[in-house]
Parts: structure tokens; sequence; C-alpha cells
């Protein structure tokens, strides 16, 4: 692909760009969350396989790699309607005045420290809140915060509200790899799909987007939080595996 490489996540932008461009019958991605968030910013129709090879890693899957080509085959093959092997995902949108400033696809967090520094958050104690699409006990990062409260699946036409602050409410939950802290909670509160979520900033802060700082508010910015299912199609392992040996895709006669 003829692309000038910027060493950022433009690339992978880019290339995702060009691909859904080519009308490919699947991207296979490796990567985390951020990775995919990337992707997913500029694709819309291609079936999407994302494989965890990242840092947090709650929106990809562990796949072993022969199984993961052979999915990625049965998907390009156009055999199956992406509906019935995929899942159309949900995602965060921040809109500012109207306009879409920028997306996430497991977690939106809003950081006290107004500043990029290193763009991935490490520390509990700098954040406020933390708006999730999916949320489970066995996710890590932020997200999981929201999961040791309560489970928040990728079907579920709903997601989650986390305020952090001392009410005398604790939760356990893996922040980061290898650190599991005691984070203090307010109240978690669901958010219905398409429901627009306002937050006005009391002072200078970042939201970082599936870990990674990226918008900067000032004091009395006001954006939307809304969840919807203009996300990826994720295409489902076990869905797309079933569906061909069902319709007997494997089977192959010898005369």
């Amino acid at each position: 692909m003829d692309i000038r490489l910027t060493a950022s996540l433009r690339d992978t932008m880019t290339a995702a760009a060009m691909l859904e461009k080519m009308s490919v019958g699947c991207i296979v991605s490796l990567g985390g969350d951020g990775t995919n968030r990337a992707i997913a910013k500029v694709i819309k129709d291609t079936p999407l396989l994302p494989i965890s090879t990242g840092t947090n890693n709650v929106y990809p899957v562990m796949l072993e790699g022969t199984v993961a080509g052979i999915v990625a085959a049965v998907a390009a093959s156009g055999a199956f309607d992406k509906r019935r092997i995929c899942t159309k995902n949900k995602r965060i949108e921040i809109i500012k005045n109207g306009e879409l400033l920028d997306i996430a696809l497991v977690d939106a967090v809003i950081c006290k420290e107004a500043f990029v520094g290193a763009r991935a958050i490490w520390s509990y104690e700098t954040i406020s809140d933390i708006v999730v699409t999916k949320a489970h006990p066995n996710s890590i990062g932020f997200s999981s915060v929201a999961g040791y409260i309560q489970a928040i699946e990728e079907t579920d036409d709903f997601g989650g509200w986390v305020q952090l602050g001392n009410s005398g409410q604790w939760v356990v939950a893996p922040i980061a790899p290898g650190i599991v802290n005691q984070v203090p909670i307010k109240e978690m509160n669901t958010i219905l799909l398409d429901e627009p979520k306002n937050f006005c900033a009391r002072e200078n802060c970042m939201i970082a987007l599936d870990g990674e700082r990226e918008i900067m508010l000032k004091k009395g910015d006001e954006v939307d939080f809304v969840i919807t299912r203009n996300g990826p199609y994720q295409l489902d392992v076990e869905k797309t595996l079933k569906a061909a040996m069902e319709s007997k895709f494997f089977r192959k006669v010898c005369i």
C-alpha cells in the first residue's frame, strides 16, 4: 500500500480507509483498544476481526492464529450476510455544539489533569468519571471498574457511567496490566442508546478515549456523551464458524 508513514495512528486510519475503499472482505487487526479505535474511526461496512496484542485488550479477542485465518476467510468469502456473523458494535460519541469530536469503542475517561503528557492514563486518582459501552470482570483497564459493579455486554442496548468519589464504597479492579487498585465509587448509572448525557467541565480537564488522552476541555466547556450502534461490524468467531459448519462450507466432495 502506497502510504506516507507518519509513525502515528494516522497510518492505521489511512490503511483501514484504503482497505474499505478496495472493498476487502475482512480486516484483521493486531493491537489493543487504541488500534481498533483508529480503525473504527474510518470504516463503516467492512467486517473487522480484532486480535488481542495490545496493552488494554477489552475490545479485541484472544484467538489462535490458524482459527483467526479461517474465520477471516469465511467472512471474506462473501457467502454469509455480515449481519448474521457479526455484531454491530456500540461506540461512545463525544459531541460539542452538534459536532462529532471523536469516538471511543470501550471507554471515555474524564481526567482532571489538563495536559497530554504521556497519552496513557495509569492512575485512578486523576479520574472523575468513566463512560463505558461494555464492562465485565474479565476486562482490564478503566472499564473494569464498571465491570466489577455491573456486567454490560456488547449486545446490551445501554452503557454505563461511573462517578468516582469518596462515598464509603470501593471497588477493587485491575486498571492496568499488573496494577490492581481500590477505586472509590460515588455512583454508577446506565445510559440508554442514543440518549445524550451532558457534561460541563468545572475545571480544565482531558477526555481519554480507550486509554489515551485525546480531547482537552476548558472550564465551562460542555460536551454530550452519546452511546450509539455506529461502531464497526465485529466478527463473532463462534457465530461465523457455526454458520460455516451448518452450511457445509468446509465440506468438499471428491469425484
